[in-house]
């Protein structure tokens, strides 16, 4: 605020590479910063005056970097007006942006805010429900416990798994008498909502959701309400391609090793698409396929083969004959017809431990090629709603005509790497 208000900015110069280099002992080592320099006039500015903005791509050594600068070597320059940075003081980043980086950011930041699900009298207008931004509780690593018949007021503490969109637990949990309230927090309430979708603030790698009862410490971020749907729909959004590009544009820096997104970044940054009678049913095709996304992941081989009228507890051996799953036991052979994903059952039934009957009907069969290929659909028909992208009724299932129609767009390209 100050340098933008008070002093007249000559130059900003931002490093893209890293000026750090050669160094350690066998001076090969980078070390990774984020650097600006700014050159400025103890003055206020004009209303008109103009930043010249240099950014310097290169790595390289500091002194070699600043002899390129002069000569503008290796820069990317423009000029903007000083008033912008008063502007914009929540975050500086735009100052590296393409024209295009612009172009998208600005079709982005024209559309509605989560103050449609922040704002408790929108989210009960709009969706007759609340919704809870908060970050999690504190709670002593000691008195983490196992799940008993004893213990009645609890919360189970989450799994994550990297490959998957829904959160998971254990026996593990926290009972509520340990839970304390840090500074500015909404309470337990948040966590009794039934849906929650969850990240970690630092370098998140996705948004995950969970529908159990479950408890996160202050390292993470939660949304929570009772209304699924729109929870369902808020996941897809918040994992879409648009959302992270927009969120690292503003929050990554090039050589900085972590970033973050924060409750305060989602509700001044995010945005959700303008819902009406024309585009209704892609936002409602989303909700589908994200519950259908979710529903893959809980798929076992008891999803799949008919386990019910099998007696023994353990078995010898175990094969894929055609489209049977075939059992042995001693000199007897059980033969189960496979309903549907032959090919994934039988590439994964040699993952088995152990070859019970429990092992069997609890035996994870999740089709990742399958979820990538819902995830591809969902993040096509939220760039439509975001780039307000006319899909018919009729052509919505489609999911490679929902990709066409989207490739038509001069950002699709861009967002989608």
């Amino acid at each position: 605020y100050h340098l933008a208000k008070y002093t007249t900015i000559e130059k900003i110069i931002n490093f893209s590479g890293n000026i750090f280099i050669n160094r350690g002992l066998k001076q090969k080592n980078i070390v990774a910063t984020s650097s600006l320099i700014f050159i400025v006039s103890k003055k206020k500015p004009t209303k008109l005056h103009k930043i010249e903005i240099i950014n310097y791509e290169k790595n390289n050594k500091i002194s070699d970097s600043l002899k390129d600068i002069r000569k503008r070597k290796n820069c990317n320059t423009k000029k903007i007006l000083q008033n912008i940075l008063l502007k914009k003081l929540s975050n500086w980043n735009f100052i590296k942006f393409n024209k295009t980086d612009i172009k998208i950011i600005n079709a982005y930041n024209r559309l509605d805010s989560f103050d449609f699900y922040r704002l408790e009298a929108l989210s009960n207008l709009h969706f007759k429900s609340i919704f809870y931004f908060d970050k999690g509780l504190v709670f002593p690593k000691d008195k983490i416990g196992i799940k008993n018949m004893k213990v009645i007021d609890f919360f189970f503490l989450p799994i994550k798994n990297k490959n998957k969109y829904r959160l998971e637990t254990n026996e593990k949990i926290i009972e509520k008498i340990y839970i304390r309230l840090p500074k500015g927090a909404q309470g337990i309430k948040v966590f009794q909502k039934k849906y929650k979708i969850i990240w970690r603030y630092m370098n998140p790698k996705r948004f995950y959701f969970s529908e159990t009862n479950i408890m996160l410490n202050h390292n993470y971020i939660v949304i929570s309400s009772d209304c699924k749907n729109e929870m369902l729909y808020l996941l897809s959004l918040l994992n879409s391609q648009i959302f992270i590009y927009i969120f690292q544009k503003l929050f990554k820096v090039e050589n900085e090793k972590s970033w973050q997104i924060g409750i305060k970044a989602v509700k001044e940054f995010g945005r959700i698409p303008k819902i009406n009678n024309f585009n209704k049913h892609i936002k409602s095709k989303i909700i589908e396929i994200t519950q259908e996304l979710l529903d893959c992941e809980t798929k076992t081989l008891a999803d799949f083969v008919d386990l019910n009228d099998i007696m023994i507890q353990k078995f010898d051996n175990i094969e894929v004959d055609g489209n049977d799953l075939i059992l042995y036991k001693k000199n007897k052979k059980y033969k189960l017809k496979i309903r549907s994903n032959v090919e994934l059952i039988k590439n994964k039934i040699s993952e088995l431990a152990e070859i019970s009957l429990q092992s069997l009907k609890d035996f994870e069969i999740i089709d990742f090629k399958k979820i990538n290929e819902l995830k591809n659909h969902i993040d096509n028909l939220i760039f439509a709603l975001y780039f307000k992208i006319k899909i018919q009724k009729d052509e919505i299932d489609n999911s490679e005509n929902v990709k066409n129609l989207c490739k038509k767009n001069k950002f699709y390209k861009i967002v989608s790497k």
